[in-house]
């Protein structure tokens, strides 16, 4: 039956009892979707917890701890799930970089989570997260791996090839969001190219000519490759969709000291921009949605009004677009369809171990909502 709402949508907490009613089906064994809603926390954060991680708050952890008991969840031990029964998944590993182990609170990280987890479980599987730094710096592989406690791997995070080839080499694996050069593992990422053609593209339809991109480069570490993806998009469409250009409107700005944060760094962007005056661009394209909200912040006291002056889009979609002032459109990259994909193509590998390598890439939707309008500046 089609939900319908009047007035205004109902809380969260109606969705997630929605969303409880449809995964929960009799006899299931409790997961860590069932957990996170129970303690109100995280998916990442139960990880963190029934890894045994110490840097979760205490107060956090208890109430997982406590909800983990009362669905009566039971940790697998890895001795015995090596073994899957006929039909079933099993055991497969999430192996993730420092940063990604660090960051899985992150609202786009548990996109992913939430999809792996929730098509893992359909197919009778598990999954058993490590952080891979200390192997990597060691140039080894998870022990996990090498004494085959998993059916498979999924990789997230900032690998080089050598590494992610030598455990493709000894399990079927799976790279998320890679951006890999020799591309000799199987992968399902987002498509920058498509999503960034998309708010190009509808930017154009309102009548945008002058349109600007801009992120934060990294000093002390690479900057995200989605990023510079997304850029080269933007310069791409540039060239051959009739936008007009000035060197000014790609923005990459840095983060000059500790004390800075994102809406510092921002601003000095949007300076830059509005030191234009009057060719100063009429969009904004910012690479990644917490971008666009720091740029929220910070136009107001520096003269420009949002969407009047300066129409705005992101990349990623998260959920707190919604409740932006203004509502920020934004091209949604279905983290949790990848999440989902990458099991699929993991099975597949399991199953057909010498087929080709496949690489995946997920279509983006824009979704439109207030931070954008027609151009008022001639």
């Amino acid at each position: 039956m089609p939900l319908l709402f009047v007035d205004k949508p109902p809380p969260l907490d109606y969705f997630h009892e929605i969303m409880s009613a449809i995964l929960t089906k009799p006899n299931r064994k409790p997961r860590m979707f069932d957990i996170s809603q129970r303690a109100g926390v995280s998916i990442g954060t139960v990880s963190r917890v029934l890894s045994g991680k110490t840097d979760v708050d205490p107060a956090l952890a208890d109430r997982v701890k406590l909800a983990a008991r009362e669905l009566g969840y039971s940790r697998r031990s890895p001795q015995r799930a090596a073994a899957a029964k006929e039909g079933e998944l099993g055991p497969i590993a999430y192996l993730l970089d420092s940063a990604t182990s660090r960051n899985l609170s992150d609202i786009f990280q548990q996109h992913f989570l939430t999809g792996i987890e929730q098509r893992s479980s359909e197919l009778e599987g598990h999954i058993l997260f490590t952080s891979c730094g200390d192997d990597l710096e060691q140039d080894r592989l998870p022990s996990i791996v090498t004494d085959k406690l998993v059916r498979g791997a999924i990789i997230k995070g900032d690998f080089p090839d050598s590494w992610v080839n030598k455990v493709n080499a000894a399990i079927p694996t799976i790279r998320l969001m890679s951006d890999s050069l020799s591309r000799a593992t199987a992968s399902v990422s987002c498509d920058n190219f498509a999503a960034t053609y998309q708010i190009m593209h509808y930017l154009h339809g309102l009548g945008h000519r002058r349109v600007g991109f801009i992120y934060e480069k990294e000093t002390k570490r690479h900057t995200s490759f989605h990023h510079l993806e997304r850029e080269q998009a933007y310069l791409r469409c540039v060239a051959e969709m009739g936008f007009e250009f000035h060197p000014g409107y790609l923005q990459t700005p840095i983060r000059e000291n500790a004390g800075e944060d994102v809406p510092d760094v921002m601003a000095k962007g949007l300076k830059n921009l509005i030191a234009l005056k009057e060719l100063r661009p009429t969009a904004l394209v910012c690479a990644a949605d917490a971008y666009a909200f720091s740029i929220m912040q910070v136009a107001g006291p520096l003269g420009i009004s949002i969407p009047k002056d300066l129409s705005i889009v992101g990349y990623m979609n998260i959920d707190s677009c919604e409740y932006s002032n203004p509502p920020l459109t934004s091209v949604c990259l279905s983290g949790e369809e990848m999440g989902r994909v990458a099991v699929d193509l993991l099975v597949s590998r399991i199953q057909n171990p010498d087929s080709l390598v496949q690489h995946i890439t997920i279509a983006p939707r824009l979704i439109e909502r207030l931070s954008c309008v027609k151009p008022t500046l001639a």
